[in-house]
């Protein structure tokens, strides 16, 4: 039964007038998975707990196995008391098939974020949390991850009752009774959205956005707490030159460093490839290009071992294909490994990409909205198997 409770832990970095409407589950009935040590270093070290993965498409989740990418199981949607389906924008896999997905669910009056739970023993869906910044405004789950001692953190995009939107962050800590929003972030008078987040091995967190200003330029975000109990901060809020906007889409958080991904608008949407010491906090801009002519969006970005990080997305030529690069730290080397449309014509994109226990790449993709494909790739990022779902 969701109960309504005011949150006396709630942490503001910025006073914003917001107000909060928040719906959690009864603190007793909390039980998150407990994952053994091992699995949560192994889940932090590129999510190689398996060869089974996980990866969103049209808003479900697909639990996927690199050694037989012809049977992905869709799980069933999760439908609420009222009949309203959750819309999944990223989940995780846990052990025994377990997965904690972030969404957005339909309400009476607004859409609001949600998290669930789906335990693969007994084929079902639990509600963990579910948060709007309003009850009359409609706010988004986008992005979630596990740390290494086993918290659980998930990024929301969302308005307030004056109209502003927000990119906040919600945390669960192992031990404790509730969800609190840990994060809520915008400047003055801009529109924040949010687009991922990332746990560093020390339990430090990092959520990335996008800020808009009046004229609706962005102006690429990444905040920072650092360790499991640091103030938050902002740690990037960049404006690239050349280009109408800057959009951070996602991140991945090595040892030494946060790594940006996202885009530069204005002309030629052009790729950008961006760092910041996780000890300096010196941000630095690797890569700023365009790739085919045409504009770029990535959308996810990995690591797996060594200097090189791996993202996805797509290139609009103006025909869309999907696309794989690799940049390489020790070279300062981009390399495109494939662009790909899954029949003549037809776009594609990319959705995820991860790896394996084996040293194979996966990547998750579509044609929009139709069909879906994994692509597999060995150690030397040589295509190794593809297979487009109709």
């Amino acid at each position: 039964m969701n109960v309504r409770v005011v949150l006396v832990n709630i942490i503001f970095v910025l006073v914003t007038g917001c107000t909060l409407d928040a719906k959690l589950i009864e603190p007793s009935t909390l039980n998150m998975p407990s994952l053994p040590s091992a699995s949560r270093l192994a889940y932090k070290k590129a999510a190689k707990l398996s060869d089974k993965f996980v990866t969103i498409f049209n808003s479900t989740v697909k639990l996927c196995n690199t050694n037989s990418i012809a049977t992905c199981t869709t799980l069933p949607d999760y439908v609420d008391g009222s009949s309203n389906t959750a819309s999944i924008s990223d989940a995780k896999l846990l052990d025994n098939d377990d997965v904690i997905a972030a969404g957005t669910i339909s309400g009476t009056d607004a859409d609001s974020a949600i998290l669930l739970y789906w335990k693969s023993s007994s084929g079902m869906w639990s509600q963990l949390d579910q948060f709007g910044f309003d009850s009359s405004s409609n706010s988004n789950g986008i992005a979630i991850d596990i740390s290494p001692a086993g918290s659980v953190a998930y990024q929301i995009s969302g308005h307030d009752a004056l109209g502003k939107k927000h990119f906040a962050v919600r945390e669960w800590t192992v031990g404790s009774p509730v969800w609190s929003t840990v994060d809520d972030f915008t400047i003055g008078k801009s529109v924040g959205d949010g687009y991922g987040l990332a746990y560093g091995e020390d339990e430090s967190l990092y959520s990335v956005g996008t800020l808009y200003n009046g004229s609706l330029v962005g102006t690429g975000c990444l905040r920072e707490r650092k360790g499991p109990q640091g103030a938050w901060g902002t740690l990037d809020n960049q404006y690239i030159s050349g280009g109408a906007e800057t959009v951070y889409q996602n991140i991945v958080v090595l040892a030494d460093k946060v790594v940006i991904v996202g885009w530069v608008g204005g002309g030629t949407r052009q790729l950008i490839i961006r760092d910041c010491s996780r000890s300096t906090g010196v941000c630095t801009t690797r890569k700023k290009m365009s790739l085919m002519s045409g504009d770029t969006y990535l959308s996810s970005v990995n690591w797996a071992s060594g200097t090189s990080i791996y993202a996805t997305g797509r290139v609009d030529t103006p025909s869309t294909y999907f696309i794989l690069i690799k940049y390489d730290y020790g070279s300062d080397t981009l390399t495109t490994i494939e662009t790909y449309q899954p029949a003549a014509g037809l776009p594609g994109v990319g959705i995820q990409v991860g790896f394996d226990s084996t040293g194979k790449t996966w990547v998750s993709g579509s044609r929009y909205s139709v069909d879906f494909f994994i692509h597999t790739y060995d150690s030397s990022d040589n295509v190794a198997n593809t297979y487009l779902y109709p």
